[in-house]
């Protein structure tokens, strides 16, 4: 008898978290975060006009997490992508970005229990005018 198998989908994304240890300490807090339930499905999340102190601040933020499942082949393929994305960054005045995207896809194909194939992932990585 085969076991039954499930794929748990994981992923999160937020447009900007942090924490700052000088001049004082400060936890900033998760903007426009969004976590995909294990089930998969799609999210979303935004915020806009973010500003903490003089130190950051950001016109608009967003993020984005899906997971699906398709059959190919016969095979069964689970995809997973998360994106993060911040227009108008401003850390200080001295490093500015118009558009600030972070991207991650990943496809992973149901196979034997003992098989050692491994997922695939990409990443990306994208700045517009970055000015430090």
């Amino acid at each position: 008898m085969v076991p039954h198998r499930k794929f748990h989908y994981h992923a999160s994304a937020n447009a900007l978290s942090g924490e700052l240890t000088r001049p004082v300490q400060h936890v900033i807090e998760v903007q426009a975060g969004i976590s995909l339930p294990s089930t998969g499905g799609v999210g979303s999340s935004h915020v806009e006009d973010f500003r903490f102190d003089e130190v950051v601040s950001f016109k608009r933020g967003y993020a984005h997490v899906s997971g699906s499942v398709k059959k190919e082949n016969d095979k069964t393929i689970h995809t997973t992508h998360a994106t993060a994305t911040v227009e108008s960054l401003n850390i200080l005045d001295v490093v500015t970005r118009t558009v600030l995207l972070h991207a991650f896809h990943r496809a992973s194909k149901s196979r034997p229990p003992k098989s050692q194939g491994q997922p695939r992932a990409k990443f990306c990585c994208s700045a517009a005018n970055l000015r430090i």
